[in-house]
């Protein structure tokens, strides 16, 4: 399998979890909307890290390698780089909580994430899934 045809099965992935998420917004599931679009974001970032060959560390968030290697990017794609690592940072510190809850305090994660938290995920998830999708076709391009 190329690169690229790795890194397309990546967003692919990350799509599916994207999908899913905005099934659970509607269905009011606040806190999987928030696990599922973390998800999304990561697969995302590996993708992008994916198609530039560049070999992914096996953790959940990436994007301090991303701005390492940002000089192998398009100048608009680069552009983005630091919104899309706040993004990211900000999604796995949801991402515990939004599995398992707040155990200490007796808070299951349904009772930690509301609409505005999941509606704001999924945007911010669609964002980076965009930009990783129009850097993986002028890539391909």
């Amino acid at each position: 399998m190329s690169l690229f045809e790795y890194a397309r099965a990546l967003l692919d992935e990350a799509n599916v979890r994207l999908e899913a998420a905005k099934i659970f917004l509607e269905r009011g599931n606040y806190s999987y909307v928030v696990r599922q679009s973390q998800e999304c974001v990561e697969l995302s970032l590996k993708s992008v890290l994916r198609v530039a060959g560049i070999e992914y560390p096996k953790q959940h968030e990436v994007s301090d390698l991303l701005l390492e290697k940002r000089e192998l990017y398009p100048a608009w794609f680069s552009e983005e780089l630091g919104k899309v690592s706040r993004i990211s940072k900000e999604l796995m510190r949801k991402r515990m909580p939004s599995m398992y809850g707040e155990e200490t305090l007796g808070q299951p994660p349904r009772s930690l994430f509301g609409r505005e938290d999941a509606e704001s995920s999924v945007g911010s998830a669609e964002y980076v899934f965009n930009l990783a999708e129009r850097l993986l076709s002028e890539w391909r391009g």
